[in-house]
């Protein structure tokens, strides 16, 4: 009876112990998902980072976050950024993987996918500067 109890226990715990092994291993919020909270991140200041996707690493300027429309932020650059001959503006920005919203740059550097005003494509890192 009572080794019998202790196997039950012991089962238990590794059957937890392996559940949270799974979470964490991936990530977790991709089976839950997450939220964007916009109101985290309007008005403040973005900086790109690790910019990937535009050629040889561009001096990309930082930007302020200005409006959201789900899921898209729209990022007004600091200063006009020249890409092929074209002048930036702004940029629009999205999640570039499910589960890890845009807004948690506020507490950690955050994987976007981003779209320049002239529609090109590219991928960088985020962090909240101001």
């Amino acid at each position: 009876m009572k080794a019998e109890m202790i196997g039950t226990v012991l089962v238990s715990i590794t059957v937890i112990a392996l559940a949270v092994a799974i979470y964490s291993g991936t990530g977790g919020r991709a089976w839950f998902g997450t939220h964007e909270k916009p109101d985290r991140l309007l008005g403040r200041r973005i900086r790109f980072i690790s910019v990937d996707g535009l050629g040889q690493s561009p001096n990309f300027p930082s930007g302020k976050i200005e409006y959201f429309a789900d899921p898209v932020y729209r990022v007004i650059l600091d200063a006009p950024f020249e890409h092929d001959g074209k002048c930036e503006h702004f940029v629009d920005v999205r999640p570039h993987s499910k589960g890890w919203p845009v807004s948690g740059a506020v507490k950690r550097r955050t994987a976007i996918t981003g779209t320049l005003e002239s529609g090109q494509g590219f991928w960088a890192d985020v962090a909240v500067v101001g």
